[in-house]
């Protein structure tokens, strides 16, 4: 992709900026500026939740770290085990929809707080 930034670091492999980025020469070499990191991470977050399609296991990990949460905390919210986040994360086993719909649920509530 022309002119786009593959934004990586965020912990998701699809996502691509074409603005609000800039390319900065630093003591290290070229590194990559984002200009609002936490504007970004919630809009990402958004789609996430509005989405009609199921929760890869980057996504879910993405909406727990968003959340500050751990595997064990996300566990407990939930009424899972440990295990379950694990293999969620990793995509050994799909989201359960009741779990998906309450981690979604937990993010809205979250945007919701800043708004």
């Amino acid at each position: 992709m022309n002119n786009f930034y593959h934004y990586t670091e965020c912990g998701l492999s699809n996502i691509f900026l074409k603005k609000g980025y800039q390319s900065i020469e630093t003591p290290r070499g070229k590194s990559i500026s984002i200009s609002d990191v936490d504007g970004l991470h919630k809009a990402i977050g958004l789609l996430l939740v509005i989405s009609k399609k199921g929760l890869s296991g980057e996504e879910i990990r993405f909406l727990r770290h968003e959340l500050l949460l751990s595997q064990k905390a996300l566990s407990r919210l939930l009424g899972v085990s440990e295990q379950a986040i694990r293999h969620w994360e990793n995509g050994k086993i799909k989201i359960p929809k009741l779990s998906e719909s309450l981690l979604r649920f937990l993010y809205s509530d979250l945007l919701n707080s800043f708004a």
